[in-house]
């Protein structure tokens, strides 16, 4: 509502190996590109721009089986980031920089269909 909007993108690859019929590892190594920005309409413009890369390592337990495929799946793991880049132009957060960590370590879960 404040107008802190910015559109990020993300991109990578990706290698799975199935385990056993019903399990599959997947690891994965990304690059996305997070942050904010002010509004078009705000005469003072601040942004935070952090450019990070990824290494997600999971595993999907895979189920609901139709002719051989699997339909549904659950998913639980890893993910280890680095900050590849982060510029911050906004007077209020320029003096916390030294205090944004290099390293993210984070759980993954989701489902899909």
């Amino acid at each position: 509502m404040a107008g802190y909007d910015r559109i990020g993108f993300g991109a990578g690859l990706g290698v799975s190996y199935a385990l056993a019929p019903q399990w599959a590892a997947h690891i994965e190594l990304m690059y996305r590109n997070v942050g904010a920005r002010s509004s078009y309409f705000d005469p003072i413009k601040r942004s935070i721009d952090i450019q990070q890369a990824q290494i997600p390592l999971y595993a999907s337990y895979r189920t609901w089986w139709v002719n051989g495929l699997s339909k549904f799946h659950f998913d639980g793991g890893f993910l280890y980031g680095r900050n590849v880049r982060t510029k911050i132009n906004f007077s209020r957060f320029e003096n916390n920089y030294k205090f944004i960590r290099n390293n993210d370590y984070s759980l993954l879960a989701g489902f899909g269909l």
